[in-house]
């Protein structure tokens, strides 16, 4: 009676070893040969454990990304708070063209000071 199960029949005797297989380490491409990468960046085996290392570089890189996102969020919150900073382009401009003739008056006064040395 056959209940749709093959029956497959094992030849122990003239199966390969793992002793003689080839080295799985490395394939052959047009002659060359080429080795497997343990680790491709980025691409990990579905099958394979990860590693203590690379649990390390991902929490290093989670670490450096969590800092750059702190400060810029300190940053963010320093332009947001500080009083002092203009509200629109209109303030800049006059505090732009006040800075400049401040800047004129100094340097004014700087030359007619380095005259009094001379």
């Amino acid at each position: 009676m056959d209940h749709g199960i093959e029956n497959t029949i094992i030849d122990y005797e003239n199966s390969t070893l793992p002793s003689q297989l080839d080295d799985t380490n490395q394939f052959t491409f047009d002659g060359r040969q080429i080795p497997f990468s343990p680790t491709s960046p980025g691409k990990r085996s579905p099958g394979r454990p990860r590693t203590m290392k690379e649990y390390e570089e991902d929490l290093v890189n989670l670490k450096r990304e969590n800092f750059n996102l702190k400060v810029r969020i300190y940053f963010i919150e320093q332009n947001r708070i500080d009083p002092n900073l203009p509200k629109d382009v209109d303030e800049l401009r006059g505090l732009f063209t006040d800075l400049k003739v401040e800047h004129e008056l100094t340097k004014k006064d700087l030359s007619s000071k380095e005259d009094l040395l001379i």
